[in-house]
């Protein structure tokens, strides 16, 4: 080739060995604190894989609109919790077939206003090797790697709060396996709940059709998703009342005629 050919050499680091970190602890990690109270806790990787691997832990507020996560600098979210948390661990090595702790403490204020739960993710990061130096001869070489990242949500629930939710933007999708119905759901309260979500579909006379499940999605607060459930009943002349139960005193639910949604595909 002539010299000075740029030549693109991808480098992917990820398959190797820190994709065989596990978070056995779990990856959403709750705990009720009381305001002025702390709480003891750690992180537990666990390394499957043959090779040590260095980790690198920091502390990101997290949000969802819709499902999709953002993040942002920690303590600056409305409910972050992320000042509370202490987590003097920020690299560490995961030796192959170990365990290794990541500890964290939660100290609440004591001020009378907090209620309802507070959160942040503590992303747990790979700290790559050194890219080998590119070679020189009249070709540029550019390598590209790929990160290995885990998050870990951490909820603080302090006190009982208000529970709310909001299903709204309601519309049938048709595709090649029938009718999906498809609905935002918000959370408008104080809690950070996984609540069921179904619908029971009616006939025109009142007879009910069928029950959809949709699963128990983890909900923050002033934060939504977009539910799919996917049915077999006919839409013309059946009504769908979608429950939203969050295991507590209240249930919420809409009730919504099939056959006036707006369509898609």
């Amino acid at each position: 080739m002539m010299r000075g050919l740029l030549l693109a050499l991808l480098w992917a680091v990820a398959s190797g060995a820190a994709a065989q970190i596990h978070v056995r602890s779990g990856l959403i990690v709750p705990a009720e604190v009381a305001p002025g109270a702390e709480d003891e806790a750690a992180i537990e990787l666990f390394n499957a894989g043959t090779e040590a691997v260095q980790m690198r832990v920091y502390l990101q507020d997290l949000a969802f609109d819709r499902g999709r996560p953002s993040y942002g600098e920690p303590g600056t979210a409305p409910r972050s919790n992320a000042g509370w948390l202490s987590m003097p661990a920020t690299v560490l090595t995961v030796l192959p077939g170990q365990t290794a702790l990541v500890p964290y403490t939660t100290r609440v204020p004591d001020e009378p206003g907090l209620v309802g739960s507070y959160w942040s993710v503590a992303l747990i990061e790979e700290v790559l090797p050194e890219a080998p130096s590119a070679t020189d001869d009249g070709q540029r070489q550019v390598r590209i790697r790929r990160r290995s990242r885990l998050g870990v949500q951490l909820i603080t629930h302090v006190g009982p709060g208000e529970l709310g939710f909001e299903v709204r933007d309601e519309a049938v999708v048709t595709g090649a396996e029938g009718d999906v119905l498809t609905f935002t759901l918000a959370n408008t309260g104080e809690m950070a709940l996984g609540p069921e979500v179904l619908a029971e579909v009616y006939g025109p006379d009142g007879a009910l059709a069928e029950t959809v499940a949709g699963g128990r999605p983890i909900l923050y607060p002033g934060s939504s998703i977009t539910v799919r459930l996917p049915l077999t009943a006919p839409r013309a002349g059946h009504t769908a009342l979608v429950i939203i139960d969050p295991g507590a005193d209240d249930v919420f639910g809409k009730e919504i005629a099939l056959d006036g949604l707006p369509s898609g595909g």
